[in-house]
């Protein structure tokens, strides 16, 4: 992954870093977890990492831990859009840590109606159609 950092930056780079956490947490979390936090100091790879480590912690229900990297994500889409993912899970197993959190940290308004949205709103599935297999000329 360092030969990365090394690298001219460019969007691919960004993707390529941030793919390269995701599958590495989601086979050898033992490993890339520790050697991630770790590395957080390098700028380059902190403000790469913050997603990826997001979404792991909230994959194992490790709420806070999600909030608080979501919390310091750069870009702010990118920061809204992972608090408000964050916080819709978390409320699922645990409203009222949400709502308090939500008062603590005077997340903004247009989070907390993105949030409630979600939750308010209808499960989505996607489906796809399916062709009808070839007659058998049997």
């Amino acid at each position: 992954m360092m030969w990365l950092t090394e690298r001219a930056p460019s969007g691919l780079r960004d993707v390529l870093l941030r793919r390269i956490a995701v599958g590495w947490l989601d086979r050898r979390p033992e490993e890339a977890e520790p050697w991630l936090l770790e590395n957080l100091d390098d700028e380059l790879l902190r403000d790469r990492m913050l997603l990826p480590l997001t979404s792991f912690r909230l994959g194992q229900h490790r709420h806070e831990d999600a909030i608080a990297f979501a919390e310091q994500v750069p870009d702010e889409n990118e920061r809204n859009y992972a608090l408000t993912t964050v916080l819709v899970q978390w409320s699922q197993f645990d409203e009222a840590a949400v709502e308090t959190y939500i008062v603590e940290a005077k997340v903004a308004d247009s989070i907390v109606a993105r949030m409630r949205t979600k939750l308010d709103g209808p499960i989505r599935t996607k489906r796809r159609k399916v062709k009808s297999a070839p007659e058998d000329e049997g």
